[in-house]
């Protein structure tokens, strides 16, 4: 019994310490990325593979998985005029996103001749790093109405595309959803080189990161 508890005290102290250095490591990976990227907010970061001290001795991480959110600072000029289908005069106010994930965006629109107030909620679609925005409902305030996008002049209804925030060196956008304050992002990467964790292709120094 002795020997049983000294053996499985023996095994805690180097998981402790495998633990620690896991949680130290994805806390300091989130705050470049914060630093790099513009992110809202520290992301979630979560490590793969173990032990995770021989990872970071080596400087090669297994896997690793990330939740963030993207102010829509960074994407509202574009990401706004692909929801409505407007030119780059008309003026666009990203909202946030409803309860189903969708974007939504406040905008005018021209309708028969009338220009008419119109909130558009828009479905969110990942291809690599290029985010395709479609147009599904909109709502005519000022007409009291709902309507399918479909409905609306072609050019209202017409999916688009835009560029994403460049990610970190052997990363890929996996998921993707709006919420109030961005665009929620699921980023995961295998095999990463733990020198470009939290740096993007663009970003300066963050937190000892070139």
């Amino acid at each position: 019994m002795i020997i049983g508890s000294v053996a499985v005290a023996a095994l805690a102290v180097p998981l402790a310490a495998d633990r620690v250095a896991e949680s130290v490591a994805e806390h300091r990976i989130a705050a470049r990325l914060t630093c790099a990227a513009g992110l809202s907010g520290t992301p979630k970061v979560e490590l793969g593979g173990f032990p995770a001290i021989t990872q970071l001795a080596s400087g090669r991480i297994t896997s690793l998985r990330i939740e963030a959110v993207i102010p829509y600072s960074k994407v509202s000029g574009t990401a706004g005029s692909a929801a409505t289908g407007a030119g780059s005069g008309t003026n666009i106010r990203i909202v946030g996103g409803d309860d189903a994930g969708r974007l939504v965006a406040e905008t005018s629109l021209s309708v028969r001749g009338l220009q008419l107030d119109a909130t558009v909620y828009a479905t969110l679609a990942l291809s690599g790093s290029r985010l395709t925005i479609t147009p599904a409902e909109v709502e005519l305030s000022g007409l009291g109405l709902r309507v399918p996008a479909s409905r609306l002049p072609a050019n209202a209804s017409k999916a688009r595309t835009v560029d994403l925030p460049a990610l970190p060196s052997g990363l890929a956008y996996r998921e993707i959803s709006a919420a109030q304050d961005g665009l929620k992002v699921v980023a995961e990467g295998r095999d990463l080189d733990l020198r470009d964790a939290g740096k993007t292709t663009k970003s300066k120094t963050c937190g000892g990161t070139e």
